[in-house]
């Protein structure tokens, strides 16, 4: 009989916080005329989704992805790759080939080993040179020590089959960039592979603009590594752009990264607490 609570990790917890903005497209511009339209902000689904829900929650919420990214993927051949509308079937490729032949100890072994260089490298490099150029940084996503083995193993056979190249495009788009708008493909004016940036007045919705319009209570789980989700950036992008509510709370986890934040074998003793107390103080 309470009102519910939403939220998510990384894009999902995305789309949590993007809903209370009350956006919408024309689903019927869609299915006639075969362009997806530019995203729209509803004033009303603006009132009705912040009164019926009671509050957000985030495990390192998306949103303006780390400067290193402008310095890396900035260039035609990318912008080309992730552009282009290619499709490979990666729960056939992962089911039906690459896991009857790859055994659950050699696909824990290969997680850890390549998560374990890319974190020494990171903790060798970071101390001297830029975080613009950081690339260990950037990749530094998994801290494995702090997650089951057979989760890790889950999450190299299930879940990487989840990704899309639009999905990759679109936060390139936001970390080059340095803003976050709707997909840089929207609207009927087709545009070239090589992405370009925000123009004024080019009808383009910008998420970062609109954060004002989610008004209730927030709480936001971030990740200590700032390779995709930098926890500065999004604290300001969305907390301190968000309409204020007193329980509006974050916490940074120490000694995490951005995937393990939902699944460490810390989470029952650090971050369950935090979120339990948090929902504790929420109204009926």
């Amino acid at each position: 009989g309470q009102a519910p609570v939403i939220g998510g990790h990384s894009t999902g917890a995305l789309l949590a916080y993007l809903y209370f903005q009350g956006i919408t497209i024309d689903v019927d511009t869609f299915l006639t005329k075969g362009y997806v339209p530019h995203v729209i902000s509803d004033d009303n689904l603006v009132k009705e989704r912040n009164a019926k829900l009671a509050g957000f929650i985030g495990f390192d919420p998306s949103g303006e992805l780390n400067i290193i990214t402008k310095n890396i993927l900035n260039n035609p051949f990318y912008w080309t790759a992730i552009g282009t509308r290619t499709f490979i079937n990666l729960d056939r490729v992962l089911g039906e080939i690459i896991e009857p032949l790859l055994p659950t100890a050699v696909n824990i072994a290969f997680i850890e080993v390549l998560f374990g260089i890319i974190a020494v490298l990171d903790e060798i490099f970071s101390p001297i040179i830029r975080d613009e150029v950081n690339v260990f940084g950037a990749l530094n996503v998994w801290e494995v020590n702090k997650t089951n083995s057979f989760v890790e193993d889950f999450v190299a056979r299930k879940v990487v089959t989840g990704f899309h190249l639009a999905v990759i495009s679109q936060y390139a788009d936001w970390g080059v960039h340095q803003t976050q708008r709707e997909y840089w493909q929207n609207g009927q004016r087709r545009r070239p592979l090589n992405n370009k940036g925000p123009l004024e007045d080019d009808n383009f919705y910008r998420y970062n603009e609109n954060m004002y319009k989610m008004s209730v209570p927030a709480v936001s789980v971030f990740s200590e590594s700032p390779s995709l989700v930098d926890t500065n950036l999004l604290v300001q992008s969305l907390f301190d752009s968000k309409t204020h509510h007193p329980l509006d709370a974050w916490y940074e986890i120490e000694g995490s990264a951005h995937m393990d934040i939902v699944f460490s074998e810390d989470a029952p003793t650090i971050i369950f607490p935090l979120l339990g107390e948090w929902l504790d103080n929420l109204s009926p």
